[in-house]
């Protein structure tokens, strides 16, 4: 860039050589442009634009707009620093996104110590899809900072009444930085009533002391985002105009431009459509969708790291709900979670969830950081008098006393039945769901079906981007229907190992539906696709409720399980990749 004028110093007049800020290893591909209805043609589009747009328009900071005005105000900032041009978005996601790498080693060293904290910031900026979203111009990166600062001023406020340190003082500091993080994204509500409540509740206070700092953390957020809700009430004619406009695009995103209501109204009509599959949907934003899809960039400095660490998260969270400051962080988490819980299918990009990675990147840490001291308790045993004055783990202390027992243990039974319901039978309820509403159910294998593949399956193989498991003699299915009707269905699946010779033998597949065969299915071979092969479950034999489907794979007579060899024999092996059900063609009744 030759302007402004500071950026080319930066550029050419640096200590290292150019050579040294663009390495020749490193691949820089120019973004592509995009036009608008403007007719301006820039690098940078929908979220990143309206930002831009926003700024360049934004004539006060409180000024009613559709989008919260915090990241819009940084980058009107910083289109002054950057001479108007379009770049300052990028500068202004990667200011927060600096900043919460700096917050995460703040809030890491606040709940165990100084090196978790230097190790959950390393880990952070570090990340190849955290660096590479950074300079994108998503406010994304401003939510996670604000968060990560939130977090840490509400450890503070738990702490507060331990020390000398005045109560109402950091309810008050708590209260505007809240302020913000709601002007940052309106969904930050819900963390901040579950953490300020929880403190209330749970925090070893008078009720009045607690209710005063609740008041006060509470006025302190009014003042400062209030005149935003104001203003959008003036313009708009709904405060709350931020938060409803969201319910349109969601619905046009699913292909149902028409409906027109608000974002509770969309949320609403959701739970009536499909009440099973909203608590399916919910259950695994809270749970597997936003812990499965982190940990990949760190995959880039070494293989398999990302998932050495999504191991040792899990062994710090359980670390954390051992410590009553801690578990007041894992309730923090899982509410922030809860607004992108509700429409995470919609677009399941890992930017919506990214804010909560610095805490866990901090409970993974915290794992590291107890094992090494663990290990150095048993090499070298403290004195019995120091260990009695002394007898917790981390900064804040976990003391392993009766009553923390009963909170770990009901904090983390909660966490098992959670992962439970998930995995064994919420998929269930919700294929039922998802019938009775008129759409197709499908399994695929490997994706939460512990609760349909049954005895005669091998574990989950992958062939590309498809994975499969194995079939040699008989498998069951067990799938839940809502009403007895005739289910057109179709099964993927493939010989294995895949034909080489076309005389090889294709395996022949019987299809029984609760004891009665439906289907005999002869298998083909297309290269470069899997097979699909398309049957029905008559009303005959199925029932409402669970169904049990076999899948046999037919022999040659005189032929036993025992000479079958998949890979050596021919036409005695299949691959499943996944069973759709479509709705019945004529309503259940009729």
């Amino acid at each position: 860039m030759a302007s402004p004028r500071w950026i080319a110093a930066v550029q050419t007049r640096s200590v290292a050589a150019p050579t040294a800020i663009r390495p020749a290893s490193i691949v820089w591909e120019r973004e592509p442009l995009f036009p608008h209805r403007d007719g301006r043609s820039t690098y940078y589009r929908s979220d990143p634009y309206i930002y831009l747009d926003a700024a360049r328009n934004m004539q006060s900071f409180y000024g009613a707009h559709f989008r919260e005005p915090v990241f819009p105000f940084v980058t009107k900032i910083s289109l002054a620093l950057f001479d108007g041009e379009d770049v300052a978005v990028s500068f202004a996601s990667l200011f927060f996104s600096l900043a919460a790498i700096w917050l995460t080693y703040v809030l890491g060293a606040a709940v165990w110590s100084r090196p978790v904290g230097l190790l959950a910031a390393l880990g952070l900026s570090l990340d190849f899809d955290v660096v590479s979203f950074a300079s994108l111009g998503w406010r994304d990166d401003a939510y996670m900072a604000v968060f990560t600062l939130c977090a840490y001023l509400m450890l503070r406020l738990w702490r507060a009444g331990e020390g000398s340190r005045p109560i109402y003082r950091d309810a008050a500091i708590l209260g505007v930085a809240a302020g913000l993080a709601i002007l940052t994204r309106i969904m930050a509500v819900p963390f901040l009533v579950a953490g300020v409540g929880w403190i209330v509740l749970a925090r070893r206070m008078t009720w009045r002391a607690g209710a005063a700092a609740a008041a006060i953390a509470a006025m302190a957020a009014v003042l400062t985002a209030g005149p935003y809700f104001v203003n959008c009430w003036r313009v708009y004619g709904d405060p709350l105009y931020t938060f409803n406009v969201h319910g349109e695009i969601y619905s046009a995103t699913e292909g149902q431009a028409d409906w027109k209501g608000s974002t509770a109204s969309y949320v609403s009509r959701k739970i009536a459509q499909r009440p099973a599959g909203i608590i399916d949907t919910v259950s695994q934003g809270l749970t597997f969708y936003p812990f499965m899809n982190k940990w990949h960039g760190l995959d880039a400095w070494m293989p398999k790291l990302g998932q050495r660490a999504s191991l040792a998260a899990l062994a710090g969270l359980l670390l954390l709900a051992a410590w009553p400051a801690g578990r007041l962080l894992v309730i923090v988490m899982v509410a922030a979670l809860l607004p992108f819980s509700l429409t995470w299918t919609i677009d399941p990009d890992f930017r919506f969830t990214m804010f909560v990675y610095p805490m866990l990147l901090i409970a993974a840490a915290v794992a590291c950081g107890a094992a090494v001291r663990g290990v150095r308790a048993l090499l070298w045993p403290a004195p019995r008098s120091v260990s009695e004055r002394a007898p917790a783990l981390g900064r804040g202390g976990i003391p392993w006393r009766v009553d923390g027992w009963r909170s770990w243990g009901a904090m983390v039974g909660v966490g098992v039945a959670v992962v439970w319901f998930v995995t064994r039978l919420s998929p269930s309820l919700a294929f039922a769901d998802t019938l009775r509403s008129g759409q197709d159910a499908m399994v695929t294998a490997g994706v939460r079906d512990g609760a349909v593949f049954g005895s005669g399956w091998s574990s989950v193989i992958s062939q590309g981007n498809v994975r499969s498991r194995i079939l040699t003699g008989e498998g069951t299915l067990t799938i839940r229907l809502p009403d007895e009707a005739d289910y057109p269905a179709t099964l993927r699946m493939d010989p294995f190992p895949r034909a080489v010779d076309p005389t090889t033998r294709l395996p022949i597949v019987e299809v029984v539906a609760n004891g009665t065969a439906v289907a005999t299915v002869p298998l083909r071979w297309t290269p470069g696709r899997v097979g699909s092969y398309a049957i029905v479950l008559p009303r005959a034999a199925v029932r409402r409720g669970a169904n049990e489907l076999a899948l046999r794979v037919v022999r040659p007579p005189g032929q036993g399980p025992e000479s079958v060899r998949p890979g050596l024999t021919d036409g005695d092996a299949v691959a499943l990749w996944y069973l759709r059900v479509h709705p019945p063609a004529t309503p259940p009744g009729k």
